[in-house]
């Protein structure tokens, strides 16, 4: 009787163990990630992008969050909820990220060496001009 009760509480254990492990796991499936746009030299007024998303990795690679354009040339400012999936590309020299984002007034892809390592975003507004940008990695 003493051994089957040991046993079950062992079981219980180690069902209680691999509980925490998954709920764990699922904490680290998401990231967050943030790039903002640089304008061209000399371009003052460029419209500049900042991008704040939540990166899943699990279930599937989503990413949502928060687009902001602020374009002081046009004295227009425009913020949108984004999300899109995100892929790894790679070839035999290198390794990338790609995120394909959209919103409402706005749409784009970020290519970058990894979420936390500058790249190039290419984006437009509305039904605007398609605009190419290099964006660093923010807080």
């Amino acid at each position: 009787m003493k051994s089957v009760f040991v046993a079950t509480s062992l079981s219980l254990a180690l069902v209680s163990v691999a509980v925490v492990s998954d709920a764990r796991a699922a904490d680290d499936e998401a990231f967050m990630a943030c790039f903002e746009s640089v304008a061209p030299e000399g371009m003052v007024g460029a419209p500049i992008l900042t991008l704040k998303a939540t990166v899943a990795t699990m279930p599937e690679k989503m990413a949502m969050g928060m687009a902001m354009v602020v374009n002081a040339s046009a004295r227009t400012n425009m913020e949108a909820k984004v999300a899109g999936p995100w892929f790894d590309m790679a070839t035999m020299s290198s390794s990338s990220i790609r995120w394909d984002f959209a919103g409402e007034k706005i749409s784009g892809s970020l290519v970058a060496p990894s979420w936390g390592a500058p790249g190039e975003v290419q984006y437009k507004v509305d039904d605007g001009k398609m605009v190419s940008q290099r964006a660093n990695v923010c807080n």
